[in-house]
């Protein structure tokens, strides 16, 4: 399928994970995981109490983690727990490293505990094709982050179909005004939108607030890069999001825990 020109580290990237579709297409035809698909629970609802309460939503982030297997699952699960238990509303896993392929398997492990919570998985990986957008549902995401910056309109807009038909929410990610006019097109729940240039690292914080304006009140805004700071925090508190991701560490830090949820968990005017 196509894709826009990127450069080298992300052609490589995204070649990688279209080899690894391959192989996993070539093991387990796709109507296969459609079936198992069909057999998850309904995936749980993102963002949608923020229009009437006016808070902002907090989606604890997890990252890979590249310790012993025997002990990433233990970790991984008292992570999660521990991520419950500050009130997140959900949590994201991020899953788009080069040589990270235990996603999907972490994805189930999230998935499953989040079932005794009732609260939504959100999945974060190179996405490039409709395979692994069963895949997720498979494993039990409510939600997918899909980057208007990778894939062609064309490309986009049947991934939102694909993950819409699998009643699972669509945050697309945009970093101008073409991609996000792109985007408004396919009327998308939740624009994500980057503080960074994935390809050039340069920050896009100056163009975001006027972004901002251009997005409808019914489509919900998210911060694509997690939060890791209190800068990061007051930020996205200026740019009037619906909801942010925010590293485990963040969340797990009793004190920048109290600052999160008084800015936060309180009604905002405006």
């Amino acid at each position: 399928m196509p894709t826009k020109e990127l450069i080298p580290q992300f052609e490589i990237l995204i070649a990688a994970r279209r080899q690894q579709v391959q192989e996993r297409r070539a093991l387990t035809p796709i109507e296969a995981v459609r079936a198992l698909a069909s057999m998850q629970k309904r995936p749980q609802p993102v963002l949608t109490a923020v229009p009437q309460t006016g808070q902002v939503a907090l989606f604890g982030q997890i990252n890979p983690d590249d310790d012993d297997p025997l002990l990433r699952a233990p970790r991984l699960l008292d992570n999660i727990r521990r991520l419950v238990q500050s009130r997140v509303d959900g949590i994201a896993l991020v899953s788009d490293e080069p040589l990270y392929q235990q996603g999907l398997e972490d994805l189930i492990v999230i998935s499953r505990e989040l079932n005794h919570s009732d609260l939504p998985s959100i999945y974060r990986d190179i996405i490039v094709d409709e395979y692994q957008v069963v895949e997720a549902r498979a494993a039990g995401a409510s939600a997918l982050l899909l980057q208007a910056s990778v894939l062609e309109p064309t490309l986009l807009r049947a991934l939102v179909s694909s993950t819409q038909r699998h009643r699972m929410t669509s945050i697309i990610e945009v970093r101008n005004r073409t991609e996000l006019e792109n985007a408004l097109s396919l009327r998308p729940y939740a624009i994500a939108l980057c503080q960074v240039d994935p390809f050039t690292s340069q920050s896009l914080r100056g163009v975001l607030p006027e972004l901002r304006q251009l997005i409808p009140a019914s489509t919900h805004v998210v911060l694509a890069e997690a939060l890791r700071t209190m800068e990061d925090v007051r930020f996205a508190v200026q740019l009037k999001v619906h909801a942010a991701f925010v590293a485990a560490d963040l969340l797990l830090d009793p004190v920048h825990l109290v600052m999160l949820q008084s800015l936060f968990r309180r009604p905002t005017s405006g």
